[in-house]
């Protein structure tokens, strides 16, 4: 981007230096014309007035012209400047980068607050569950000792919740393997990940040393060049 702004400004210097070449070779121009007409002998000044109107309407085009070169060259200054060089460039790029960890952090802190607050929702509501459930047997549990019938009638409420208990507990332990698959596949995609970027930081080492001595090279070839 910057490259193509500094082409673009270089062409418009050429056009300015065109200009000014069009607008002194006028006046040159005038001038000559001038010298030429006055050594003539004048037989009508209409003619003469004519043609200098001409060639000052001419100059006044190019001049006009010039001007509005001279305002997009200034303009095209203004924005190259307000384009970041590399310094500013690679400023940015480190802001960046301390950013997007900054955010990553906070993420990662603020999804494990939440993957907390989770389970200890679960955890409340479980223990709710037990609580009720433990109310209901303790209430029952005079009434069934009034009578074999309301005893036995007992026991298989008994029975029934614990199958239920065991279903909710075979559904948790279904959920708990889902959630260990899915931890260790992202493990294996986490080591996977940590690999490559160790083969890219190995690769971006070996290739700043060989940036290193392709430059030590070209400068013994320049001084060997020299020598000869």
């Amino acid at each position: 981007m910057y490259n193509n702004g500094l082409f673009i400004l270089l062409m418009t210097y050429v056009y300015i230096i065109n200009y000014f070449i069009v607008a002194y070779s006028c006046v040159i121009f005038v001038n000559s014309k001038a010298k030429l007409l006055l050594e003539e002998p004048v037989e009508d000044d209409t003619e003469l007035k004519e043609e200098l109107d001409k060639i000052r309407n001419m100059v006044e085009v190019a001049r006009s012209k010039l001007s509005k070169k001279a305002r997009a060259v200034g303009l095209m200054k203004r924005k190259l400047d307000h384009i970041p060089d590399r310094a500013e460039l690679a400023q940015y790029q480190r802001r960046f980068v301390e950013l997007s960890n900054e955010v990553s952090a906070r993420y990662r802190e603020t999804k494990r607050h939440y993957a907390l607050y989770n389970t200890l929702s679960d955890v409340q509501m479980y223990l709710n569950k037990e609580l009720s459930l433990l109310s209901s047997i303790l209430d029952a549990y005079p009434e069934a000792e009034k009578s074999p019938e309301a005893k036995e009638q007992f026991l298989r409420q008994l029975e029934n919740i614990d199958i239920s208990v065991k279903q909710t507990l075979d559904r948790v332990e279904s959920k708990r393997n889902k959630e260990q698959s899915v931890k260790s596949n992202l493990n294996n995609q986490l080591s996977t990940c940590m690999s490559a970027h160790r083969q890219y930081l190995a690769a971006v080492k070996q290739l700043e040393t060989e940036i290193q001595k392709n430059l030590q090279l070209q400068e013994q070839i320049d001084q060997l060049n020299k020598n000869e």
